[in-house]
């Protein structure tokens, strides 16, 4: 019994750049705008399993290079919000932004919902402080290290 042998096919310059384009964003419309092509072409290569496939591999490989990009900013986040912490100059209600922000990422409960005013803000940190040093600080201490 003889087996059939399939061609294949070239790599298409156009499905290349559609995949390129839609992998970085853009519409059905935008590619095929850009490609000069009919937007139907790019529907169609979508059903197509290996241009499905491949669009999903570059979407996949995008995101874990920014999930990357994002776990190697941690460290500066965290000590950018350090320093506006230990900033005596720095405006109360961004200090306190940044003791919301480290509670909210650590999952402690920030102060009581009577204390949302401007004017409480030296209220709120004397209750962060009093109150939840010992967790802000192991929550400090797990996020530096």
């Amino acid at each position: 019994m003889a087996t059939k042998t399939t061609k294949t096919a070239a790599p298409d310059p156009k499905r290349e750049q559609a995949l390129t384009l839609l992998a970085e964003g853009a519409t059905t419309n935008e590619v095929a705008r850009t490609l000069g092509i009919h937007r139907g072409s790019i529907y169609r290569w979508r059903t197509e399993v290996g241009f499905a496939g491949k669009l999903a591999e570059l979407r996949r490989g995008q995101t874990e290079s920014a999930r990357r990009d994002i776990a190697a900013m941690v460290g500066r986040v965290v000590e950018m919000l350090g320093a506006i912490l230990d900033d005596v100059t720095a405006p109360a209600a961004v200090r306190l932004r940044a003791c919301e922000l480290i509670l909210d990422r650590a999952g402690i409960d920030g102060p009581p919902s009577d204390l949302e005013q401007p004017e409480d803000t030296p209220r709120i940190i004397r209750y962060l402080a009093e109150t939840r040093r010992e967790e802000v600080e192991a929550a400090l201490a797990e996020v530096s290290s």
